[in-house]
């Protein structure tokens, strides 16, 4: 859920690594996408998500800095048995 909405989150082929689709509710990332670059591709999706009128530069950093926190704790994709 983000802000109030249920979003769908997709994993497949596409041409970055993650994309945020407000008319749909949809976060997509690169399915091929594993490890850190996963995680910091998640978070800085789902910040899009819920803060559609932050700046990209702060959008990359504060989600940077929020997967780099959360794989310090362990959560990181490292295959698609993780899902």
């Amino acid at each position: 859920m983000i802000r109030g909405d249920w979003w769908e989150i997709a994993h497949t082929k596409i041409q970055s690594w993650g994309l945020t689709r407000y008319d749909k509710y949809r976060i997509e990332i690169d399915e091929r996408v594993l490890g850190f670059q996963h995680l910091d591709t998640a978070c800085h999706e789902w910040l899009h998500a819920a803060f559609p009128k932050m700046k990209e530069s702060e959008v990359g950093q504060l989600g940077t800095e929020l997967a780099s926190y959360l794989d310090v704790l362990g959560y990181v994709r490292k295959s698609d048995a993780d899902f």
